[in-house]
């Protein structure tokens, strides 16, 4: 008797995982809808970066707020001043302006892949 008890626990504790599990890879997929050709399709939501002006670039060129432009992206670096090897006074010149020619020449592809951490959008012309 014991032993159907004990087997009937574990069973019940199985299914219990086996039911989270699958209750999280549910919540985790995109909604799904039928195309017009009745197969099913994920919606996921693409949202355009925001945009700004070199002009809205120069506006932050201080310690406490600083963006800088590099390749048409813009870039807020404003939390990694205290971590710059080289320290902070090689990179305040350079707020709020466009660094592509002197970023490119002095930092290797640990700082370009760094670098994508502090993107918040992309620079367009108006």
């Amino acid at each position: 008797m014991i032993m159907k008890a004990t087997n009937t626990y574990t069973l019940i504790l199985i299914f219990g995982i086996v039911a989270i599990f699958v209750a999280n890879y549910l919540a985790a997929k995109p909604e799904m809808n039928t195309g017009s050709s009745g197969t099913m399709i994920a919606q996921v939501a693409k949202q355009s970066p925001p945009t700004y002006t070199i002009t809205e670039v120069a506006k932050h060129n201080a310690v406490h707020d600083c963006f800088i432009a590099v390749n048409g992206k813009v870039y807020d670096i404003t939390s990694y001043f205290g971590k710059h090897p080289a320290g902070d006074k090689i990179m305040l010149p350079h707020c709020g302006k466009e660094t592509s020619r002197i970023f490119a020449s002095i930092h290797s592809n640990f700082a370009w892949n760094l670098l994508t951490d502090y993107y918040i959008g992309d620079i367009v012309e108006r």
